[in-house]
């Protein structure tokens, strides 16, 4: 099983310093977080992006884009087919909008990841249209688009009180970004307090999802992620992640 992590690990360095992290502790794939306001690490271009990466032997597995409005989306599906990436990660709408209409919404722009031969995915957010196991279902039902995914959060469900295993046996192939993201009481207190949130710190049992994707035949790499750590130096965030990854590679040999 290979795995991937987030750049907004290290939201506070360079791209640059970021991925020689990363590739420090052996991992090979990156999901570029690009929020603006928080983290930019497309900024530099699809061009110097992509040396950046060939400079620490990694590859592009996604791009995050959270907050980014539909033109936007629009705009960087191109750049993640450029840069020979999987998925475009974005959140959905408050949760006041029906399933339905955020589809509606979202219609031509996984109609244009499913053209560029990428993914359009969503994640599952606490009080969102897409949250829960059913929305996602829904979504996926509503608009059966090849290019249309879930970036699956555990942490999510698990506080709603769903099992992530379940999620993962309902979706299938439609998962196009797989979290490995642990959560517990200090986090539910501080979103951003990462000290719960690496694969193994946390109260969440993964066994049951390790399972789960060992069922369906799971291959795309997975992300193991925190919020919080970008506050911390560098090193230290790089301690947390070697440590998860050799957690992972236990759980998902």
């Amino acid at each position: 099983m290979e795995f991937c992590t987030s750049t907004v690990l290290y939201g506070e360095q360079s791209l640059d310093r970021a991925c020689a992290e990363i590739a420090s502790v052996g991992i090979r794939a990156v999901d570029v977080w690009h929020v603006h306001g928080w983290c930019e690490h497309l900024a530099g271009g699809a061009v110097s992006v992509a040396a950046t990466l060939r400079r620490h032997g990694l590859h592009l597995e996604a791009i995050t884009a959270f907050r980014a409005p539909l033109e936007e989306l629009d705009s960087l599906l191109p750049v993640l087919a450029e840069l020979g990436g999987h998925a475009l990660v974005t959140g959905s709408t408050p949760p006041d909008v029906p399933v339905a209409e955020f589809a509606r919404r979202i219609g031509p722009l996984a109609a244009r990841a499913t053209a560029l031969g990428v993914h359009l995915a969503i994640e599952n957010h606490g009080r969102a249209t897409i949250d829960s196991i059913a929305s996602m279902v829904e979504l996926g039902q509503l608009l059966p688009e090849p290019g249309l995914g879930i970036a699956l959060a555990p942490i999510h469900l698990w506080n709603r009180g769903e099992e992530t295993a379940d999620a993962v046996r309902a979706l299938r192939a439609t998962i196009a970004l797989m979290y490995l993201w642990d959560w517990g009481p200090s986090a539910q207190r501080q979103w951003k307090d990462p000290s719960e949130q690496f694969l193994g710190t946390g109260r969440i049992d993964f066994a049951p999802i390790a399972a789960a994707l060992r069922q369906i035949g799971y291959s795309r790499p997975l992300c193991l992620f925190a919020h919080g750590p970008e506050h911390w130096p560098p090193e230290r965030t790089t301690l947390q992640l070697r440590a998860a990854l050799q957690r992972a590679r236990a759980l998902l040999p």
